[in-house]
Order: structure tokens, then C-alpha cells, then sequence
């Protein structure tokens, strides 16, 4: 087929990406901190749901704290997809994947944008100067593995736009 050849140019420029250890250590990164933050969401969200407080609005903090959860369950929720086509076409003499698997890509687009609208919301939000050494680092990570998901999509084609 036509092309074939300079698709393929473009997973050669980024071997170093798709070897074994890194996708394995961006995915136990990525299952960390997104699993993480989407627990921590559940936990809370179901706290209050109990525990009905008596309050105004929420913080800003409050704020950027549920956006970044719902983010991280929404990433959380894509691998997951991707694992599951992975699993269904290993088959490569017949594969079966799911229609509804097909708008992987789609979520994708949605998920770098609330992505890229987190990470600016991370870096324009105010610090909180009492954070703990661990609570700084845990955070570092966060914004590390929300920084990494954008090439990982990209290198796995889960991005609508097709290059």
C-alpha cells in the first residue's frame, strides 16, 4: 500500500517512546496518579452525599480539586478503553473489537482539551504555602503524569485528528 512507509517514519523518530519499559512505567505512572485522584473524588463525593453540610459555595480550591478529579477519572476511564481494544485485537487473525470502542479517538480529543484547560488551571492557581514536603511531591507527579498522557495519547493515535 501506498504511504505505509511514511507512517511508519513517524514511529521511528519516536522508538525510544514505544519501547517496553517506558510504556510500562508511563502506564503504571499514568494508573498511580489517576487512580489516585479519582478514588480521592469518589471517596469525597460520597462523603458529602452522607454527610450533608450546611455551607455557602465551594472554595476555589474545592473547585480546582473536583475538576482535576473528574479529569483524572475521565483519563482513568480512556486507558481502560484502550486496554480493552488492545486485549480484543490481539487476536491479529480475528479481531473483534466493539463499534461503540471505535469513538475512542473522540474521547480522546475531549480528554487532551480538559487536559490542556487543567493543566492551565494547575499553573494559575494559587499555591498553598502550609503543603507538606510529600503533599508537594505527590502534587509534582500529578501535573507530571497529566504533562506525559498528552505525547502518550498522541503516540497511540487516540487523538480524533489524524496526522
Amino acid at each position: 500500500p501506498t504511504g505505509v512507509l511514511s507512517k511508519l517514519m513517524r514511529y521511528e523518530k519516536l522508538r525510544w517512546f514505544g519501547n517496553g519499559t517506558v510504556q510500562v512505567a508511563l502506564l503504571l505512572l499514568f494508573l498511580f496518579s489517576f487512580l489516585g485522584n479519582t478514588l480521592a473524588g469518589l471517596w469525597c463525593t460520597f462523603s458529602h452525599l452522607f454527610h450533608r453540610q450546611e455551607g455557602g459555595a465551594l472554595l476555589k480550591s474545592n473547585k480546582v480539586l473536583n475538576f482535576k478529579q473528574a479529569t483524572c477519572a475521565l483519563n482513568l476511564f480512556i486507558l481502560a478503553a484502550m486496554q480493552c481494544v488492545v486485549l480484543l485485537v490481539f487476536d491479529q487473525i480475528h479481531p473483534s473489537c466493539p463499534t461503540v470502542l471505535l469513538f475512542l479517538p473522540l474521547l480522546g480529543t475531549a480528554s487532551m482539551l480538559v487536559t490542556f484547560a487543567l493543566l492551565v488551571v494547575l499553573a494559575s492557581a494559587r499555591r498553598d504555602q502550609s503543603r507538606t514536603m510529600a503533599q508537594n511531591i505527590r502534587g509534582s507527579l500529578e501535573v507530571l503524569s497529566l504533562i506525559l498522557f498528552v505525547p502518550y495519547m498522541f503516540y497511540w493515535n487516540l487523538i480524533g485528528l489524524r496526522f
